[in-house]
């Protein structure tokens, strides 16, 4: 028996590549709060590529569009192959990087039409607990920061 929610044998349409950037500093985590689909949750920051750049190109513009300052690009820490709705074909891959704080610069944050709240500094003690997203994520975040990222992790997620 087929399920009809997952679309036929083929080629699933292109994946959006978004790169995230993790900054701790002072024991705290840079985050979004973000308001999508009648929801507020916590994301770090990110988005999409813009033609011609790469991940971590991408990654640090987007620190600076949403929390204001510039950031040194660091290692690859999460990799979360995400499948928003199998029904159509409806895929992200997310590519979470640390990042530094670089220089004293500050620049007027993006707005992104209202979607984006501003930028907030939530206690790494307190993390797990938040309404940050992915969850895969928020659980292991601390462990992982206080062990050094020993490895990459890769995760996979299926919302519908």
């Amino acid at each position: 028996m087929v399920d009809a929610k997952i679309p036929s044998a083929g080629k699933c349409n292109p994946p959006y590549l978004r790169p995230c950037v993790i900054v701790i500093e002072n024991n705290k985590v840079l985050c979004i709060r973000l308001r999508y689909r009648n929801q507020e949750y916590f994301v770090f920051p990110g988005g999409g590529l813009e033609a011609h750049e790469t991940l971590r190109e991408a990654a640090a513009r987007e620190v600076r569009e949403e929390a204001g300052f510039d950031v040194e690009i660091g290692k690859l820490v999460y990799v979360q192959d995400l499948i928003r709705e199998r029904a159509t074909n409806d895929r992200a891959i997310d590519f979470y990087f640390l990042g530094t704080r670089v220089g004293s610069a500050s620049y007027p944050t993006v707005t992104d039409g209202g979607k984006n709240l501003g930028a907030h500094w939530i206690p790494l003690d307190d993390f797990k607990n938040s309404d940050f997203l992915p969850a895969a994520i928020r659980v292991r975040l601390a462990d992982d920061y206080r062990s050094g990222f020993l490895q990459t992790i890769f995760l996979e997620s299926v919302l519908k």
